[in-house]
C-alpha cells in the first residue's frame, strides 16, 4: 500500500519562545530526522512550512546528502523532499496551526493515504512508522495505537 509521508514544520514557536527549525539533535536536525525516517516507508515525503522558514528548510536541503553519510549511512536512497507552503493553501484566518499544515500536506500528497507528523518527535521509530503503513485501511479515517502504558502520541 502507498502513503505519503507530511511533516508539520511551520509552527509559530509561541510555547517554544523560538524556531523549532532551529533545534538539533547531535548536529542533525530535528524535521531532516523525520524525512530519513519516512524514507523508510515512502517515496511521498512533504515538509509543510510557512514561508518565513523556507530560508533555513533550504540551506539544510543543500547538505541533505552529507546528513545522509553522518547520520543515515544505511540508507541506500532519499526521496525528494517536496517542500510546501501551507499559507498558500488555506487563506482563512480561522485556519491556523496544524491544520493548515495537515490540509497543505494532503492537498499536495500523491497517495490516498497520509503519515502526518510533526517535526519535533525525535523518539518516532521505525517500528511504528511501519505499523501504521501496514494498517492502513480504507475503512478508517485514523489509526489511534494504545500500548500497554497508553496512547502513542
Amino acid at each position: 500500500m502507498e502513503i505519503s509521508g507530511i511533516i508539520l514544520a511551520g509552527g509559530q514557536g509561541r510555547r517554544f519562545k523560538g524556531n523549532k527549525l532551529d533545534l538539533k539533535i547531535d548536529g542533525l536536525p530535528m524535521y531532516l530526522s523525520q524525512a530519513f525516517k519516512l524514507s523508510s516507508i515512502t517515496e511521498d515525503i512533504i515538509l509543510s512550512t510557512t514561508h518565513k522558514n523556507l530560508k533555513i528548510i533550504n540551506e539544510d536541503l543543500k547538505n541533505i546528502e552529507k546528513y545522509k553519510e553522518l547520520y543515515f549511512p544505511y540508507l541506500k536512497h532519499i526521496p525528494k523532499v517536496k517542500i510546501v507552503e501551507d499559507e498558500n493553501f488555506l487563506k482563512e484566518k480561522k485556519a491556523i496551526g496544524p491544520i493548515k499544515g495537515i490540509y497543505a500536506g494532503i492537498k499536495t500528497s500523491k497517495n490516498f493515504f497520509s503519515l502526518v507528523t510533526g517535526m519535533d518527535m525525535p523518539l518516532l521509530s521505525y517500528k511504528i512508522l511501519n505499523f501504521l503503513k501496514e494498517n492502513a485501511d480504507k475503512q478508517h479515517d485514523a489509526v489511534i495505537i494504545k500500548w500497554e502504558k497508553g496512547l502513542e502520541v
